[in-house]
C-alpha cells in the first residue's frame, strides 16, 4: 500500500486522507488502481483529480 500510495496509484473517492485497510475494494477502486498504473506506465493519459492519494 505504501509503495503504491508514493506510485500516485491510490485513488480514495470521498476523502483522499482517509486510508481503510480493512475494507475490501469496490470494482471501481481496482479499476481506478489500474488506470494510474496504465498512466504511470505511459499507455493513459492522466486525468486530473483531487481523488488520488498524494504522500
Amino acid at each position: 500500500v505504501s509503495a503504491a500510495t508514493k506510485a500516485g496509484l491510490v485513488v480514495n473517492y470521498r476523502n483522499p486522507k482517509l486510508l481503510n485497510p480493512n475494507r475490501n475494494a469496490t470494482r471501481a477502486e481496482v479499476v481506478a488502481l489500474v488506470y494510474q498504473a496504465l498512466v504511470k506506465a505511459g499507455k493513459a493519459e492522466a486525468i486530473p483529480s483531487k481523488y488520488v492519494v498524494k504522500p
